[in-house]
């Protein structure tokens, strides 16, 4: 919405007079928090702002390709920076190191199904399957159902159905 040159101006002289007193300048900042959350509490207001938002950087990325490039990438870092938290507290929580050969370089490690029934974890989450795993995993530690393995003895496993080769040693 665009505003007049004279309500602009108004607007303004308000702005400058409120501004140049610190006293009232913090009373008109406290009274638009306190206006911000209340229209905040309200769902159809909240409903309809996150709607805006939504719709603005949707046409904004399809209009401007920078933009859509950094949004991209902004997202991206995000991702890499909560999956390796993710993935330290879940390590964390198992011991840091493979269960069957002891390796220790997190880079190598990951999550196993002790019970080989990892498809019902990817039944029963079909969209973000990764994460509702790792979540599961760190806030419900089951050391019956989930383990670490390097991805070594994890492929291991898969291929000597379910027992991990150092342990049969069965080395060819």
């Amino acid at each position: 919405m665009k505003l007049s040159p004279k309500v602009r101006a108004m607007n303004l002289a308000r702005y400058y007079r409120i501004t140049a007193d610190p006293v009232r300048f913090a009373e008109y900042k406290k009274k638009c928090k306190e206006s911000k959350r209340k229209r905040m509490q309200d769902p159809e207001y909240r409903a309809k702002m996150w709607a805006y938002q939504r719709d603005y950087r949707k046409r904004r990325r399809e209009t401007d390709p920078e933009y859509a490039q950094k949004t991209k990438e902004w997202s991206l870092q995000g991702n890499r920076r909560k999956t390796k938290h993710r993935l330290e507290q879940l390590f964390a929580i198992y011991g840091n190191k493979c269960v069957c050969c002891g390796e220790g370089n997190l880079q190598f490690l990951t999550l196993d199904h002790i019970n080989n029934d990892g498809n019902l974890d990817r039944a029963n989450h079909k969209n973000d399957r990764t994460h509702r795993t790792q979540m599961n995993a760190i806030l419900h530690p089951d050391r019956s159902r989930y383990q670490i393995l390097c991805f070594n003895c994890n492929l291991g496993k898969v291929r000597n159905k379910g027992v991990c080769p150092h342990k049969t040693g069965d080395e060819k």
